[in-house]
């Protein structure tokens, strides 16, 4: 009798994300491991092999024979890797599978904010709060700090579970009217160079010192009284 049937894997072919680099950006080691079934070979006895391909650019630059590996933290670099395995049955037959893991760095920066005041501009009557203006050396452990990327909400428009989608899609500045005279609670967002990102609530205090709301409404009167005119 021979049996002609392939085994068949029943894990380690799912792709996958490693998050990896938890401090001072210094990967750690990750572990694979492959497992198949064989309707005529013992699971003990099922023959494997693995073939891993670093940033999958056609290259093998690791393979063994066993049903796990252990990739050290000096050959696991960020990015996208395959791994493709295969299981011998004790008839010859083989099976292989392929699975890409990505290597990413999983750590949210710690972001700080300082509290700011803001004085209306007596020509426009609003002030430019800039997302960058009010970090207060906020850090991350593997982006720099001069490639965090900042961000600034209004306490009204904030949202806790934010997608990443709509994070980066926030404003890097908010404008400040004399509606806002007083104190302003604000959300500084702080995002490093994998899209983790994280927050901090700070205060923003705007003076209406030029008492913009009287000048506005001096303003729009004068406006009408000279839109009338003209009609007459």
């Amino acid at each position: 009798l021979i049996d002609h049937e392939v085994p068949i894997f029943t894990n380690g072919c799912s792709n996958d994300t490693v998050c990896s680099y938890p401090n001072d950006c210094f990967p750690t080691n990750v572990t694979f491991c492959a497992e198949a079934v064989d309707d005529c070979t013992p699971l003990n006895q099922i023959k494997y092999r693995y073939a891993i391909d670093r940033s999958s650019n056609g290259t093998i630059d690791l393979q063994g024979n066993t049903s796990c590996v252990t990739i050290n933290n000096a050959e696991l670099a960020k990015g996208a890797h395959q791994i493709t395995w295969s299981a011998e049955d004790n008839c010859g037959n083989v099976a292989t599978c392929s699975k890409i893991f990505k290597v990413k760095d999983c750590s949210k920066p710690v972001a700080i904010a300082k509290a700011t005041t803001y004085e209306l501009s007596p020509t426009s009557c609003t002030a430019t709060l800039l997302a960058s203006k009010i970090n207060q050396s906020s850090t991350d452990n593997c982006t720099p700090p001069s490639q965090l990327i900042f961000k600034v909400v209004k306490e009204k428009d904030w949202n806790p579970d934010f997608t990443t989608d709509q994070v980066l899609g926030l404003p890097e500045q908010i404008i400040f009217t004399d509606t806002n005279a007083g104190a302003n609670f604000v959300y500084l967002v702080v995002i490093d160079s994998d899209k983790n990102w994280s927050y901090f609530r700070t205060l923003a205090v705007v003076n209406n010192s030029i008492n913009c709301d009287q000048k506005l409404s001096k303003s729009s009167t004068l406006i009408a009284a000279t839109e009338t005119n003209l009609q007459v």
